[in-house]
């Protein structure tokens, strides 16, 4: 760590427990590189896909309630899902299939001047169908689509959106308080991105989406959540 990371102009937060006790903990660097409001404690940063971990347990607690069934078809949720025979499982462990909505959305399907949302991502499986990777099962393919659907599957069975249901059945009883998912209304708030050159990350068109990314959390609300 200190000679590959704090040496070259680190710029986050370091957490390392052992078993229920953290034995290293520390912070470096700004909130915001153009600033100086140093990184503390209770600065949430963007998770990225390690969010999709969190969606997972989500799912599975539903599973264990006994409100779906990791054999479940898509069909269930999405009646007339074009993709037959993909299953929760399926979209858990990235064996869907399913083509990768970051890779698949284009020009000649949407005004790029507007945010895509969960729902758009399910819309234009329907109204486009483009060509899944392999049939549903057949082996191991990364996709950020599994993940959009699953969330979409969350705010379906709960009839909350995703963001307040992840507040409200995990973050705060787990007393999770500098963790959410992010919305359009944490725009002005939420720790910005910067790309490896120091210039800032500009969220796009696609970047809007949930259950696959856009949670925001530090390291002591990660370690709740692991115990």
């Amino acid at each position: 760590m200190n000679e590959e990371l704090l040496t070259k102009g680190f710029n986050g937060s370091i957490l390392v427990a052992h078993n229920d006790t953290v034995v290293y903990e520390n912070y470096f660097g700004k909130v915001d590189l153009r600033k100086n409001d140093p990184i503390t404690e209770n600065t949430a940063i963007h998770l990225a896909s390690t969010g999709k971990t969190l969606t997972a347990v989500a799912v599975l607690q539903m599973i264990q309630d006994g409100k779906l069934s990791l054999e479940d078809s898509l069909g269930k949720f999405f009646p007339g899902f074009p993709y037959t025979g993909t299953t929760v499982r399926m979209l858990l462990s990235h064996h869907s299939g399913l083509p990768n909505y970051l890779y698949f959305i284009d020009d000649s399907m949407w005004d790029k001047t507007k945010n895509v949302t969960n729902q758009d991502v399910l819309g234009l499986l329907f109204s486009h169908k483009p060509n899944a990777y392999f049939s549903p099962g057949a082996k191991y393919g990364y996709s950020n689509t599994n993940f959009v659907l699953l969330a979409l599957i969350i705010e379906k069975l709960s009839g909350e959106k995703y963001p307040e249901y992840m507040k409200e059945h995990f973050f705060n009883p787990l007393g999770m308080y500098n963790t959410f998912v992010f919305t359009s209304n944490d725009s002005a708030n939420a720790t910005p991105s910067f790309n490896y050159n120091n210039h800032i990350w500009q969220p796009d068109f696609l970047d809007r989406t949930y259950g696959d990314k856009n949670i925001y959390s530090t390291p002591l609300d990660l370690f709740r959540w692991s115990r």
